[in-house]
């Protein structure tokens, strides 16, 4: 289910839709004009080549809002992250990275820069052999089951080997191609669930990092980088909630309710571990929340495909608001005007 876009491409464009929430005060003015977005993964540097071309076909399809995922692949804690498999180069070089989000502020898109780190088992192209990698964490069905990911760990390398260099990047993107039409948002984590659920600490002491990093380093471009992170949509389901059993059901092949696909209340989880999460969210300035709630849920006991425009409106409105009111305020404890601006950064039917 978390890799459903990654089947779907078009000339290596992975296609989603990338909008903001609706009916919330959180979003903000210069959005209401709704804008189509598109998720352009790489997993293999030939993804980020031809740039001008792809960029060019996205302007015909009416796409004005890019997500930008240069991905990193880890296969062992101990190894670490790396940009290079077997010899190769699997993750596109800094000035490639450079070079499209220029493009991309040259021609006034808005962008959104989400740096990810994938099991080894997907890198591509591995064929049938994948499935059978049995490495930790690289073995793993899902980057949310990093389990063991201190963002700020030396050996495992995520702040040096992605973070730090992604700031460059941005940094020295806007100082060569000019102000981009609004700031970048950089996604600090994409998904991750399991690192912030028990490291909060090290990425409040991340983002601190990065921010400090701005102030000293890149002080005439900061203002044009939005700090920001994409939570799994796992973060919005909580047991107590009417639907949200069902929700957690319904995403497991078995129909039953897996522990792992469980966030904040998922046991053991701590009050001290929610507070600290509050914290990091409510430091940044925006957030995103891949969206894979049902949109059927005012169509239960229908045909699900049967559900109407309206329908689906109102239940994004509803998954909207049990978010902010049931899960950032009232889990979390996040002030009202402490909320970051929120985006959906990825959106699906689900099953």
């Amino acid at each position: 289910m978390h890799q459903i876009f990654q089947s779907k491409k078009i000339a290596t464009l992975s296609l989603l839709l990338v909008f903001m929430f609706a009916g919330s005060k959180h979003v903000e003015a210069a959005s209401k004009s709704n804008r189509i977005g598109i998720l352009w993964s790489s997993w293999d540097p030939s993804h980020f080549q031809n740039y001008q071309s792809y960029i060019s076909q996205m302007e015909s399809w009416g796409i004005n809002y890019v997500s930008l995922n240069p991905t990193y692949f880890i296969d062992t804690y101990e190894q670490g992250i790396t940009t290079r498999l077997w010899g190769n180069l699997k993750t596109p070089s800094i000035d490639l990275q450079k070079n499209v989000i220029k493009e991309l502020i040259r021609r006034g898109y808005y962008i959104n820069f989400r740096p990810h780190v994938d099991p080894i088992k997907y890198a591509m192209p591995l064929g049938e052999t994948r499935d059978q990698w049995s490495s930790n964490p690289g073995g793993k069905d899902w980057r949310g089951k990093f389990d063991l990911f201190d963002p700020t760990s030396p050996s495992i390398g995520y702040l040096d080997k992605v973070i730090l260099p992604s700031i460059k990047v941005l940094a020295e993107s806007i100082r060569e191609a000019g102000t981009p039409v609004r700031p970048i948002r950089f996604d600090l984590g994409a998904e991750l669930m399991d690192s912030m659920l028990y490291f909060p600490k090290q990425w409040n002491d991340l983002l601190a990092k990065v921010r400090y990093t701005l102030q000293t380093q890149y002080p005439d471009v900061a203002q044009h980088i939005a700090l920001s992170h994409n939570f799994c949509h796992h973060i919005a389901i909580l047991l107590r909630l009417p639907g949200h059993k069902n929700y957690l059901e319904r995403i497991h092949p078995l129909q039953i309710i897996d522990s792992e696909a469980q966030y904040l209340d998922r046991p053991g989880i701590t009050d001290s571990t929610r507070q600290l999460i509050g914290q990091y969210i409510s430091s940044l300035d925006e957030m995103s929340l891949s969206q894979y709630l049902p949109l059927d849920i005012f169509n239960e006991g229908s045909d699900p495909s049967k559900t109407t425009p309206v329908q689906v409106e109102a239940a994004l409105l509803q998954h909207e608001q049990n978010f902010i009111n049931e899960v950032l305020i009232a889990e979390l404890g996040i002030k009202e005007d402490d909320i970051p601006v929120l985006h959906v950064g990825e959106y699906g039917m689900g099953s």
